[in-house]
């Protein structure tokens, strides 16, 4: 993914975002299905309590969009920037997700990549 662009790729195969990774108080925030499904969560969405949850493996994400509160697996963990949602889609701050589930962050050369946490990038 990058900044500002619908492009995206897992595993080398292209996808169209319905919304570009944008910066929001000095977060990266990406679109939650997408950045969910990619790392093998289940993405569910409770529409009454604004609620959004991952959960793969052992570990379950709650975040409630506009709030910076949010949990794994039942821990809370204050955010510096809530989820929110932009054009109908919910977008979440991707450093936050992609380390809870074990996952490591690296931006190069202005995209924004994510692997698995035991892996040796040299990056």
């Amino acid at each position: 993914m990058k900044l500002d662009s619908t492009s995206a790729a897992v595993d080398e195969q292209a996808y169209t975002l319905e919304v570009a990774p944008f910066t929001l108080e000095g977060r990266t925030m990406v679109p939650i299905r997408f950045i969910g499904e990619a790392l093998g969560a289940k993405v569910d969405w409770n529409a009454e309590a604004r609620r959004v949850t991952l959960t793969k493996d052992d570990i379950k994400i709650e975040l409630v969009i506009d709030q910076k509160d949010a949990y794994v697996n039942g821990a809370l963990h204050v955010l510096d920037s809530p989820a929110v949602i932009r054009e109908g889609i919910t977008l979440v701050p991707v450093r936050f997700v992609s380390e809870s589930m074990k996952m490591k962050v690296f931006f190069d050369d202005g995209e924004i990549v994510i692997t698995d946490a035991k892996e040796q990038t040299g990056k």
